[in-house]
């Protein structure tokens, strides 16, 4: 019986991890190209090696750097803003893998891309994301005029003498 259910539990994580591999893969290669893909490397033999136990998954990127494959581990990427971007994306992914259909809270979320077209396929995708699995996003950002464009509303936050008002803006007052 032991056997059979660390079995079923590793074949289960694989397939798992697999999923959603697949799916930050494809929203990731929406944003940053065609030769991008995330992963999840297992390392099987970390007890063998003397290294920490337990789930040892390393999230990695592999991406063509200079006409070569180069994968890295996520807190080893080359920047952009790439960490900021796959951590929301894992999460939109799990949130899929689990037919979760609720309100999606992103505050400050990707303060690091820069606002280039890194920025632009960014939003591309955040309009095309909330289209497509008909959710609700609530963003908090201070770089409305970059997100603005594309809200169904904006409210706008201030502070005076110690109290916060809340404004319904248009883009246009933003810019």
């Amino acid at each position: 019986a032991d056997i059979y259910l660390r079995s079923r539990a590793a074949e289960i994580l694989k397939t798992t991890l697999e999923t959603i591999s697949g799916m930050v893969t494809d929203l990731l290669q929406q944003m940053y190209g065609s030769d991008y893909e995330f992963c999840f490397v297992y390392n099987e033999r970390a007890q063998e090696k003397g290294e920490r136990v337990g789930f040892n998954i390393t999230p990695t990127i592999t991406s063509n750097l200079n006409g070569i494959r180069n994968t890295t581990s996520i807190k080893n990427s080359r920047g952009g803003g790439l960490i900021e971007v796959v951590s929301v994306l894992l999460r939109f992914a799990v949130l899929k893998y689990f037919n979760y259909n609720g309100i999606i809270i992103l505050d400050e979320t990707w303060v690091s891309v820069s606002a280039d077209e890194k920025m632009i396929n960014l939003i591309k995708f955040l309009t095309h994301y909330v289209d497509e699995c008909d959710i609700q996003v609530l963003f908090i950002t201070h770089r409305a005029e970059m997100f603005g464009k594309n809200a169904n509303n904006i409210l706008q936050v201030s502070k005076n003498n110690g109290i916060a008002n809340v404004a319904k803006v248009s883009y246009d007052d933003i810019l």
